[in-house]
Order: structure tokens, then C-alpha cells, then sequence
């Protein structure tokens, strides 16, 4: 059994703090979570490839011990025990927190164990010590971490309440601890919040000014067999949000070529002209007003990211809109994005001049038209019911997360930083075949009670 490691443990007398996780993954029974990494047919075929011996280092130490049928001494460890003792019927969160400078931004965290079980890891930790624990300060408070040590790998450990929290970082095992005394139980299987608002920055702001989308996303996961899916989900909207159910039609995915990483489209209110003197004294309305006004699809895409010659990496994304901005109002918006984020924008229209394509790469406004001109597949080619879902004919939000396609890239990128000019080795190759079965997951939100709330599909396309 692959144990609970990580490769490095830093210490520092004070840290920037963090307010929330970004990311929480939290499984009901924390058991099944390890029957999944032990039996899942994916995961048996992943565990095979280099890529896993590689992010064994960064993930999964976090996550207990994994299947590995070569190892046979692995009884008596702390990562056992935990398992043995405190994972099964037990809520397990997993965390993200986004913030500069970490050790590593992932904690993991063991929710209501009892204090005959709180105690026996007590003593099991005490043998695994490497020093006296430490004081982590921030302002006026001050909290403990306990360093050990695992084949020769360290962790920080905190024990309070009736959490268990572990991270390479000590700080991040504080953020945990703290987070997993504040979890609330779920009610399916499994449960994933997203916070907007320590993700997005300065965008959240804008979303909640002048949409009305509070901070956080809920998706709810049902445990099928050996694996976990999404089944719905829901994201809470202030009392004078401006979003309505609109018909969404399947233009905009005729657009989008069908290894699309992301798509995010939103119900948007506009105002009828799109002259930047309309638009100043639209923004300046009540969000009752934007409310009662036109309301378009506006698409977010995310197709990857190039790696540039000079050094660095583009995003490749854009944003979609129906065709209502004519040539002069494309020169004035052109001019006012240059003036504003110092980077050229290209406005054009695509698809028979039915949608405008708003973004900085000509690489995505190549790739956008030949996928309008059906010289590579669309998104209209993927499973019917996840395609009826983007395009609902009464929503107010769709959504696309192809994290299969999402990984593959990377891993791509990851080889192209010091291979350029190589070709891709055997191994590489195999790991990106894996990964691209991992099914892409599609959400349709209609808005109902101050929430829109999600229905969700799933398929491999």
C-alpha cells in the first residue's frame, strides 16, 4: 500500500492567513472513498502509468494509503490506522486554498471521530514526532502543529475537537483543521463547494454587483458502484439578482470545437444598444432594471494554453455573444479593451456572422472557424442528453467541465517546457489515453427562489 508521505515540511513563525478553502471535496463515508481508489477500473489502469508515480508525491499522500499489490508491509502505519480506524463511516474533506507561496495547497482532514479514537491517534502520532510542537502565529492568535515523520517524509499534523488534519504545510493544516470544525453534514454521498469569491478575485465582485451571485457553488455526488457523480447541485443568488430563464440555443456549441476544456455561459442582461454611451448608463440602473432587460447568452471558453516562443504561456479563451455589435461598435470595444488591459483584442464574427467572438489569441479565432466551418468536431457531437442540457430551452446558466481534456493538455504542456522539438515517449502517450477517458460532466441551471439550481449529465466525447 502506497502510505501517507509528503517531500517537504517548512515551518515559519508567521503566515499571511487564509479566510476560506477555495476548493472543498468532502465524502460522506470516508471508507468509500478508499474502496473507490482500490477498485475502480480507472484507477487500476492509472496507478500504471508514470504520471501517477509522479503525483503520488503531490496528492495523494494526502488521501491514505492506495492499492499497490507488491507491497505487503504496510500494517501498523499511521496512514492504516487511520484508515482502519477513522475513515470509515467518517465525513473526509479534502481542501484547496489559493494562495502564493505554500508548501502545498492541498490539506486533508478526518470529520467526527470519537475521543476513545481521537486519543489512540494521539499516541501513534506522539511516536511519529520529529521535534516539540510548533507555534504558528498570526496577529494576536496563535496555533500548534505537531511535525512528523513518515518514510523519511514530513507532515504537520493537528488533532482538535473531533477533526484530524494533515498537510505538508503547517499553515494549510491549520486552514484545514479549521475548516473541517466547520463542515456541515451532507446530504448525498458526496458534496464539492466552490468558492467564487477566493477564486474569481475581482470578478466575483463584479459578479455579485451586477449579476447576484453570492460567493459559494454547491454540487452534490452520488457514490455509483466504484466511482463518485455529479447529480445537480445549486449556487445561491441575492434577493435582487438580475438573472432569468432564457432559451439557449446550440449555435454557440457549433462554435466550439469539441476538446473544449471549459464552457461557462450565463444568462446576461444587456442593454438593447451596445454603444459604450448605452452601456455607461445602463451599469448605472437598479439591478430591478437589469432584471426587466434584455437578457443574451454570454459563453466563457477555455480551449487550453500555448506555449509561446519567447517564453511563456497564453490562455486561449474568449467569450461568446449573439451578432449585434456592428463594425463601428467593433472598432470603439476593440479600442476600449487596449486602453483597458494593455493587451490587443480581436472582435469578430464567426459562424455565418450569427455570434461575435470576443478574444486576445488569433489562434482561438482560427480554431473557432474551422470549427464553425465543420473542419473539426464540435460540441454538437457530444451525447445528446448532455447537448439538450447545455442548450436548455429554459435556463439560466450552463456549464461544461471536461477535465479529462483539461489533464491531457497539461500533461502536454508539462512535456513541451524542456522537449519541445521530441516526440512524446510511449508512456506520456498512454497516460494521456487514460486520462481522456475521465467523462466530461454538463450542468444546466435554472433560477428559482433566489438559487439556480443544476440538473447534471455526464459521457466520455
Amino acid at each position: 500500500m502506497k502510505m501517507i508521505i509528503a517531500i517537504l515540511f517548512t515551518l515559519s513563525s508567521k503566515i499571511a492567513w487564509a479566510e476560506e478553502p477555495s476548493i472543498t471535496l468532502s465524502i460522506k463515508n470516508g471508507g468509500d472513498l478508499v474502496h473507490m481508489l482500490q477498485s475502480n477500473p480507472w484507477m487500476e489502469d492509472f496507478y500504471k502509468t508514470n504520471l501517477y508515480e509522479g503525483l503520488l508525491l503531490r496528492v495523494s499522500p494526502l488521501l491514505g494509503a492506495l492499492p499497490n499489490t507488491d507491497n505487503s508491509t504496510w500494517k501498523g502505519r499511521l496512514a492504516d490506522t487511520v484508515i482502519d480506524l477513522a475513515l470509515k463511516n467518517r465525513p473526509t474533506h479534502l481542501f484547496y486554498f489559493r494562495r502564493a507561496k505554500l508548501v502545498q495547497p492541498f490539506g486533508f482532514a478526518i470529520q467526527n471521530l470519537s475521543q476513545p479514537e481521537m486519543a489512540a491517534l494521539k499516541l501513534i502520532i506522539e511516536s511519529l514526532r520529529t521535534t516539540k510542537d510548533q507555534t504558528i502565529e498570526e496577529g494576536k492568535k496563535k496555533w500548534m502543529v505537531t511535525p512528523v515523520e513518515i518514510a523519511n517524509q514530513k507532515l504537520a499534523v493537528r488533532l482538535m475537537g473531533s477533526c484530524l488534519a494533515i498537510s505538508r504545510d503547517p499553515s494549510v493544516t491549520i486552514w484545514a483543521e479549521e475548516a473541517c470544525a466547520k463542515s456541515t453534514p451532507l446530504a448525498k454521498d458526496g458534496r464539492v463547494i466552490v468558492n467564487i469569491a477566493t477564486l474569481a478575485g475581482g470578478t466575483a465582485v463584479a459578479l455579485k454587483k451586477y449579476i447576484g451571485i453570492e460567493k459559494n457553488a454547491i454540487i452534490e455526488l452520488e457514490k455509483k458502484s466504484t466511482s463518485y457523480e455529479i447529480v445537480g447541485g445549486e449556487l445561491a443568488l441575492s434577493k435582487n439578482h438580475s438573472l432569468k430563464n432564457i432559451k439557449f440555443s446550440e449555435d454557440q456549441l457549433a462554435a466550439l470545437p469539441a476538446d473544449t476544456h471549459l464552457l461557462v455561459s450565463l444568462a446576461t442582461p444587456i442593454p438593447e444598444e451596445l454603444n459604450q454611451e448605452e452601456v455607461k448608463i445602463f451599469l448605472t440602473r437598479s439591478p430591478q432594471q437589469w432584471k426587466e432587460a434584455l437578457h443574451e447568452r454570454v459563453t466563457y471558453f477555455h480551449l487550453g494554453s500555448t506555449r509561446l516562443k519567447e517564453g511563456g504561456v497564453r490562455a486561449e479563451t474568449g467569450l461568446l455573444i449573439a451578432n449585434r455589435l456592428n463594425k463601428n461598435q467593433q472598432s470603439q470595444w476593440s479600442e476600449l479593451f487596449e486602453k483597458s488591459f494593455g493587451n490587443e483584442i480581436y472582435i469578430k464574427d464567426v459562424c455565418k456572422n450569427q455570434i461575435t467572438l470576443i478574444t486576445q489569441s488569433p489562434a482561438v479565432i482560427e480554431k473557432i472557424e474551422s470549427t464553425c466551418q465543420e473542419k473539426i468536431p464540435s460540441l454538437k457531437q457530444m451525447p445528446t442528453d448532455m447537448r439538450a442540457l447545455l442548450s436548455q430551452t429554459d435556463g439560466a446558466q450552463s456549464v461544461l467541465i471536461n477535465m479529462g481534456q483539461a489533464l491531457s493538455h497539461m500533461v502536454d504542456l508539462g512535456w513541451q517546457i524542456d522537449n519541445v522539438d521530441k516526440p512524446e515517449p510511449a508512456e506520456i502517450q498512454e497516460a494521456k489515453k487514460i486520462l481522456l477517458r475521465l467523462p466530461a460532466v454538463a450542468l444546466g441551471g435554472q433560477v428559482k427562489n433566489n438559487r439556480i439550481n443544476y440538473r447534471a449529465q455526464q459521457g466520455v466525447f
